[in-house]
């Protein structure tokens, strides 16, 4: 919304560890993802960010390309456009039973505080 503030648009930047600070390293990653996906659709326009993280950076790669060329994809695709448009997001997109679909639709719930979060949150 402070974007829409002002012209010209204000530019913004995250520290994206930040949202998974103290979180277990094996979920750090994906919480990360997962969350620059959204700030993507909400206007991000930079991030520090771990540029060794080749699953990181293939996830730019497919919202910036639009390749919605694998369910991941279309997934994450999604996801942002629902975000940029403002509107909930829709988990029917996703193949739940696809065990990294389910760790992306898990982790979604979690950082939209539909879920409260565990350590534990993509076992169950």
């Amino acid at each position: 919304m402070f974007k829409m503030l002002s012209d010209p648009a204000p530019t913004t930047t995250v520290g994206l560890s930040n949202i998974s600070n103290g979180c277990p390293k094996e979920n750090r990653p994906l919480i990360n993802r997962t969350f620059l996906v959204m700030l993507m659709g909400a206007g991000l326009d930079s991030a520090i960010a771990d540029p060794l993280d080749t699953d990181q950076m293939e996830w730019i790669r497919i919202v910036e390309a639009r390749d919605d060329s694998t369910p991941l994809g279309r997934l994450l695709l999604a996801l942002h456009d629902s975000v940029a448009a403002m509107e909930p997001f829709d988990e029917t997109v996703a193949d739940a039973s696809d065990p990294a679909q389910l760790a992306v639709l898990k982790t979604v719930r979690m950082l939209h505080n539909e879920v409260l979060y565990a350590d534990s949150y993509l076992r169950f």
